[in-house]
């Protein structure tokens, strides 16, 4: 699945993407509702979004804020697919001390950077 934001959409930086898919035949979805700073419930959505695709990977193509989305989305269905739990992606990635969770095996996570940021 495909998560970016409604800016990269409109600019057209996914077409290419969206070009490479189509020609392999490779099926996809896209979750466009990353906002800058998301919130709980656009990264919620996003979860959703995956598990209703029932995708085996996530591609982010955008700035910070697709790319930390997605891998938080990664983190959470690892955990999910592992243990059968539904996992709020909020609950998994913002415990500390003893709540703090380990990510094992995390979902295969792309990112690709419209920014000349880290997205580390």
């Amino acid at each position: 699945m495909i998560v970016t934001d409604p800016g990269v959409a409109a600019a057209g930086l996914l077409e290419p993407v969206l070009r490479s898919l189509d020609e392999a035949d490779v099926p996809h979805a896209t979750f466009d509702g990353v906002r800058p700073n998301p919130l709980e419930e656009q990264v919620e959505a996003g979860h959703r979004a995956y598990r209703d695709a029932r995708a085996r990977l996530l591609l982010a193509v955008g700035g910070g804020s697709p790319m930390d989305s997605a891998k938080a989305c990664a983190a959470a269905m690892a955990h999910q697919k592992r243990k059968g739990q539904v996992v709020s992606v909020w609950e998994w990635t913002s415990g500390l001390g003893e709540k703090r969770r380990k990510v094992e095996r995390p979902l295969p996570t792309l990112l690709i950077s419209s920014t000349a940021a880290s997205g580390s």
